[in-house]
């Protein structure tokens, strides 16, 4: 039909501007090759005419001498597009794969919508977003590995990189480092629309304006993966990544140390942690059976916090803060800390503790608290 038309071409009737009307059928040339096509008018302005491509879906704005009579032999022909809908919207990726391609189509009733899926070679092509994946290695059990650590998120959990590759594993120093050195070459990366949790994406870390990979998190988080530190961006921040950095696993392992569980997650201890941690050199970590990370600084294991320590220092809470009283019918005073029944020396039945009564369990049985433990209960309830 459309090698008539073009045949046609010196024998149409140019199509006059007062007899244009929205919903005419007409025949427009076409921009992208220059031949002639069936088309409808969608829209009449001043100076340009909107048509819509009947065979083929398309919209275009023509100028009048652009335009012609649609001879009455094409008139009543069927339109060879059809619309069909998409259960998500077609993103930009999927749209260079299937525009130009012979496509299998199948339309299926879902929800009492009719939705088409487009098959290639027996695979459907999705509609969502192209989603480049990214590796993440594990890290090895019973393997004491030199490490940097990028970020430490609580007192418990780090983020670090082997300085060095190992063998079963590409994630090392030397990776991210290469992988930092190909996004400082893209200058041109496009913004990532309508980003989905758990999508690979590139933002600049607002400390440096330095482009690294990341993967999209709830709340508008992205967790930066060579690194392990993450940020907030709005939409219009993130890019899409590059796919050649899609052979590079994410550099960044997430470790929770060995630490008692008597320390606080506090401010102070996490600047603790960063301050012995971060820059740390000759510094290795080594996981055990249950992933419990143990840090060491050459052979020797480092004390990330004292063992004794005092409450003020790292707002910990020791047994016997709580202290149960018992009452015997003779009157003698028994001490405990409530899980054991050993008595503590410092508080036998001849000394005197200030404590403050919290619970009266029986007639002979009160639970009281040691006054001078109330700062560091006081800490610990702010922190909850």
């Amino acid at each position: 039909m459309m090698d008539q038309l073009n045949e046609l071409a010196t024998k149409l009737t140019p199509l006059h501007v007062s007899h244009l009307f929205s919903g005419q059928f007409c025949v427009a040339k076409f921009s992208g090759d220059g031949g002639l096509y069936r088309a409808r008018v969608t829209r009449v302005g001043e100076d340009k005419v909107s048509v819509f491509y009947v065979d083929f879906g398309n919209n275009e704005d023509k100028d009048m001498e652009e335009l012609f009579v649609l001879p009455e032999d094409f008139m009543n022909l069927t339109p060879a597009v059809a619309k069909v809908e998409t259960e998500n919207s077609v993103s930009s990726d999927l749209e260079d794969k299937l525009v130009g391609v012979e496509v299998v189509l199948r339309v299926e009733d879902e929800n009492g919508k009719r939705l088409a899926k487009f098959f290639l070679e027996g695979k459907e092509m999705s509609c969502c977003p192209e989603q480049v994946m990214v590796e993440v290695e594990t890290f090895p059990v019973g393997m004491k590995i030199e490490v940097s650590v990028g970020h430490v998120e609580t007192v418990r959990v780090v983020w670090v990189t082997p300085k060095e590759k190992v063998d079963g594993m590409q994630a090392s120093q030397e990776m991210v480092d290469k992988v930092t050195e190909v996004l400082a070459t893209q200058d041109k990366l496009a913004t990532l629309a309508s980003p989905q949790i758990g999508q690979m994406a590139v933002a600049r870390f607002s400390e440096d304006e330095t482009l690294y990979r990341c993967r999209v998190e709830e709340g508008g988080l992205v967790r930066f993966i060579d690194f392990g530190n993450g940020e907030v961006k709005e939409e219009g921040m993130l890019f899409k990544m590059p796919l050649e950095l899609e052979i590079f696993p994410a550099g960044a392992f997430r470790i929770e140390l060995d630490i008692e569980e008597t320390v606080i997650n506090t401010k102070e201890n996490k600047i603790m942690v960063e301050e012995k941690l971060i820059d740390a050199e000759n510094l290795s970590i080594e996981l055990s059976q249950g992933r419990l990370g143990t840090c060491y600084k050459e052979d020797e294991i480092m004390k990330l916090f004292k063992e004794t320590v005092e409450e003020t220092e790292l707002g910990t809470i020791t047994k016997r803060n709580i202290i149960k009283i018992s009452v015997s019918e003779e009157e003698e005073i028994e001490v405990s800390d409530g899980e054991e029944a050993e008595t503590d020396p410092s508080l036998s039945s001849q000394g005197r503790v200030a404590v403050t009564v919290n619970d009266i369990e029986t007639v002979s049985t009160v639970w009281v608290t040691r006054t001078d433990s109330f700062s560091a209960l006081d800490k610990l309830r702010d922190q909850l």
